[in-house]
Parts: C-alpha cells; structure tokens; sequence
C-alpha cells in the first residue's frame, strides 16, 4: 500500500468541518486534500513520517485559507445597521411623543379647542 492511497483511506475526519468552515463544498476539500498528497509526495524525504504529514496538514491550510479569501465578499459594518435599525423601531414612539405634545398643547393653551372658562 502506497502513502498515497494509505492517506487516502485516512483522511482527516475534521475535513468536512473545516470544508463548512470555508464554506467551500465537501468535494472540493476532498480534492484540496488529495492535492496536498501529492506535493508532500513530490517532497524529498517526506514519505509516511512525520514530516509528510505536517506538510499535508501545511499544504491544506493554506490552499483551504485562500479559498476562502478568494470567495469573501467584505462583510457589512454592524454597528451602522444597527444603529439604523434602532432609529427605524424609535419613529414612531417619537411621532407618537410629539403627537401627545401637540394635543397637550392645544387643550392647555386658551386658543386651544378647549376652553378654559366653565359653562353653568
């Protein structure tokens, strides 16, 4: 049994977490994964020990890291829609306050709808 096909059968079990990480597809860390057996291969030295696997492990972080990037759209400022949200839930407590304000106004002033002076 070759290295390749003995790392093959022992594919990290993480990889399908690390895949929805990424948010790339399940094959496609599959096919980053083989990849990655095949340069730590083409490394002199680097057969079955630890050094090959390191550099698998290497080799697959970085491609899985710029897989990433390369898919990233910029993500949103927070605080901003936030902020917008919290202003848009106030308009109408603060339509409401100044309607409240308006009639206290109208019914307290002598030139108001009410009037001051008692009928009887």
């Amino acid at each position: 049994m070759t290295a390749n096909t003995k790392a093959t059968t022992n594919r990290p079990m993480m990889l399908r977490w690390i895949a929805r990480r990424a948010g790339i597809s399940e094959q496609h860390a599959e096919s980053i994964w083989h990849e990655a057996l095949t340069h730590a291969i083409e490394n002199p030295g680097t057969t079955d020990n630890s050094a090959y696997w390191e550099a698998v492990e290497t080799y697959v972080d970085e491609r899985i890291e710029r897989e990433k990037n390369a898919f990233c759209l910029s993500t949103p400022e927070i605080s901003t829609l936030v902020r917008l949200q919290m202003r848009a839930g106030q308009v109408p407590l603060i339509a409401m306050q100044g309607w409240s304000l308006t009639w206290i106004r109208l019914l307290t002033t002598p030139y108001g709808w009410a009037t001051t002076q008692r009928v009887g």
